[in-house]
């Protein structure tokens, strides 16, 4: 087996291996690792094939040709627009509904050369929860217009749970065809909750606890930075605390007590993180941890603290641009809320 194996390694493939690899690939959902072991090839030829099929919509540049001489404009526009509505289907479900419509055939790859063509290409889906109301996003774009702020006054406000579990690193190198064994730690330790402020400069402050955060925890957290010289009541630095619609968020008793000390206080819409810059940094923090964290240690809580400490000087108008809001006091929902396509 191993000498058919080295045989198969040696020999040029043929389009149609090629082509066979890349239907494992984009159709059947397996990673290049596993297409590379099961078609005796090096992972860099997997991925060369795919470029190549990406760049040019196939193989070669005949294939490119015979596709605009088979089929009219009209029924690649027709297959572009389908995919505008429904970019989740798999190849095969757009062939059965091209034929369908059309009545003639077409293959998987003259699919993908057309979406190629038109600027479409395979891409992770992000996922948006359905409950994003317009509306909502329309009440908070007025109320963040309803009176003068910057970026220097704006302070984002959340919470992050963090155990050795979930920044163990899950991939490495190894032999092409053989699984990976690595022995570590098993043993889960006791999760961390940090409740961490951001500003224009970076992290204002951070709390922990070593359970979840309660309405009593996360008020007296609250205070304690209120009261403390890294907030400015209103127009001043970090005066505009914009925090999600969590319960513990909603009390009454301390937005009123925020507003009595100077401060603003607005809620983001339901289900709409991506006008949260610190949800970006919580996902910054996770993947330096996965680079910094050392197995058995008796808790993270350090390495925490040193990864937060890199960002308590982290310039972030670009990435508060990116969530929609600009300097002058300007916020656009469209930045942040990006093109939903409908589920």
């Amino acid at each position: 087996m191993e000498k058919l194996m080295e045989h198969v390694r040696r020999r040029r493939p043929t389009q149609e291996v090629a082509y066979h690899a890349l239907y494992c690939y984009y159709v059947m959902g397996h990673s290049k690792a596993e297409v590379a072991a099961a078609y005796g090839k090096s992972i860099t030829t997997i991925k060369n094939w795919i470029v190549k099929y990406e760049n040019n919509g196939g193989m070669s540049a005949a294939e490119k040709r015979r596709t605009f001489r088979c089929f009219k404009e009209e029924e690649r526009c027709w297959i572009v627009d389908l995919y505008k509505k429904e970019p989740v289907l798999f190849l095969d479900e757009a062939k059965c509904r091209f034929e369908q419509r059309f009545g003639k055939s077409i293959s998987l790859s003259t699919i993908s050369r057309i979406l190629h063509e038109a600027g479409y290409t395979w891409k992770v889906l992000e996922r948006r929860a359905i409950q994003v109301k317009v509306k909502e996003i329309a009440f908070y774009h007025d109320e963040m217009s309803a009176f003068h702020w910057d970026l220097h006054m704006l302070c984002f406000s959340d919470e992050i749970s963090v155990d050795n579990r979930g920044v163990l690193r899950t991939k490495g190198y190894g032999p092409i065809g053989k699984k990976i064994v690595y022995r570590g730690e098993f043993t889960r330790q006791a999760r961390v909750s940090l409740l961490a402020f951001l500003g224009e400069e970076g992290i204002v402050d951070t709390f922990y606890t070593e359970d979840t955060f309660d309405r009593t925890k996360f008020f007296f957290f609250c205070k304690k930075l209120a009261l403390s010289d890294k907030v400015e009541p209103y127009p001043g630095r970090n005066s505009v605390w914009i925090m999600d619609g969590a319960r513990i968020h909603l009390d009454a008793n301390l937005v009123n007590y925020l507003r009595h000390l100077g401060l603003k206080v607005v809620f983001l819409p339901g289900y709409a993180p991506f006008y949260s810059p610190i949800e970006f940094v919580f996902g910054f923090v996770k993947k330096m941890l996965i680079r910094v964290h050392q197995e058995n240690v008796k808790s993270i809580l350090t390495e925490v603290a040193t990864v937060l400490q890199k960002f308590s000087n982290y310039n972030c108008t670009a990435l508060f641009a990116k969530c929609g809001y600009l300097c002058g006091g300007i916020f656009d929902p469209a930045r942040g809320l990006g093109k939903i396509t409908p589920a």
